[in-house]
Formats: structure tokens, C-alpha cells, sequence
């Protein structure tokens, strides 16, 4: 079942100048060697690249299903220790923001009991409305099962998702610190507590 279809536009510029230039090295031609430092107008010109693409795509909100944790675990890092037990949990229900109906963009977790989590939108497509619409599902599934309230957490840096609850109703109502695993640039974890605002809203 999907329960929404959110419409987003998608504006994607890029420019660059070429960095190299192909000279003959070795008695050869083709091994690449740093362009000279001050070029021509006509040569910056006719080196620069600039596109500009506008996406429009459907994308579906639905509860998430065995198959989409493939895709789903490309780029979200919750879907071995909290997503795959989620599906099979009869007081849970994991949304999925689909592409295309294909594609997840998008997820939040929703316990039916009044408690959303782990929204988030994969960079590139925020700002268009998912997120929002993410929050909305959650809030009339928890109030279809018989919640009067809705409670999520937030980290006290994350001001753009601050303002978006704010923005939907929710009231600051205490504070927490959450603590997960951090990469470190020699690729292992170490637990970091993230001091986070409780905020709830009456459904």
C-alpha cells in the first residue's frame, strides 16, 4: 500500500575546467601532464563545461519490505542493526521515500505506540518536501493505532530539522544524549554520545 506520493524538482549544475592537457612525454603521446597555469580566454572557454538538469519524479511513501533493504543499506547505515528486525516487528513499521517506486530516497521509523526516528533524506533530495511528508505519514500511522501523542528526538546541532518539527507542531519537552558509533579516518568506530531535544506533539 502506498500511503503518499510527493512530487519533488530536481536542479543539478555543474561547471569545470579541463586541469590537463595531453603532450607527448616519453616519445609517446597521451600521459597526462599539469595544464600551464595561465591560459588563454579562448582556451578557458572552450575548455569549461557547464549543464544544468531539472528532474521531476513521483516519489512513493509505502512500509518497506524485505527487497528494499538492498538498495536501502547503500546509504543508510541503520539497516542491520535496527531496519531488518523492524520489518518483521508487528508495533513497527519502517517507511520507505521510493523514486520512481524504485529507488528508497527516503526513511523513517515509526513505533506504533507514538515514537518516529531515523528520518532522514538522502542528500540531493532534501528541501523538496519529503521530509515533511515522512513526518506526516508517521504521525497518522501512530494515530490510526491509537496513540494520542508523537515523540521523536533530534540533535541539538541538526537546526534544519529543529526548525522543520517546529514548523509541523512539535513543542521541545526535555533533553536526551544519544550515543552511536562515529567513523574515524583510520576506518574504525568509537561510541560518541550526541546530546539531543525530545519533542512531542499532540495527534
Amino acid at each position: 500500500m502506498v500511503w503518499a506520493v510527493v512530487s519533488i524538482t530536481r536542479t543539478r549544475s555543474r561547471s569545470s575546467v579541463n586541469e590537463y592537457r595531453f603532450q607527448p612525454h616519453n616519445g609517446y603521446a597521451g600521459t597526462p601532464t599539469a595544464a600551464p597555469k595561465s591560459l588563454t580566454s579562448r582556451e578557458q572557454n572552450s575548455s569549461a563545461v557547464s549543464r544544468t538538469v531539472h528532474l521531476e519524479l513521483d516519489v512513493e511513501i509505502r512500509r518497506a519490505v524485505a527487497r528494499d533493504l538492498p538498495a536501502l543499506a547503500t546509504w543508510s547505515g541503520h539497516v542491520a542493526d535496527v531496519f531488518r528486525a523492524a520489518i518483521e516487528a508487528d508495533d513497527r513499521i519502517l517507511l520507505v521515500a521510493l523514486a520512481r517506486g524504485r529507488f528508497p530516497i527516503g526513511h523513517a521509523l515509526v513505533d506504533l505506540h507514538g515514537t518516529i526516528s531515523h528520518v532522514l533524506v538522502l542528500a540531493g533530495f532534501r528541501d523538496q518536501g519529503l521530509g515533511t511528508a515522512l513526518v506526516e505519514v508517521s504521525e497518522w500511522l501512530i494515530h490510526e493505532a491509537g496513540a494520542g501523542h508523537s515523540t521523536l528526538e533530534v540533535e541539538k546541532v541538526n537546526e534544519a530539522a529543529i526548525r522543520l518539527y517546529k514548523r509541523l507542531g512539535y513543542l521541545t519537552t526535555g533533553e536526551t544524549s544519544v550515543q552511536w558509533d562515529d567513523p574515524l579516518p583510520d576506518g574504525t568506530v568509537q561510541p560518541v554520545d550526541h546530546p539531543s531535544w525530545v519533542m512531542s506533539k499532540k495527534l
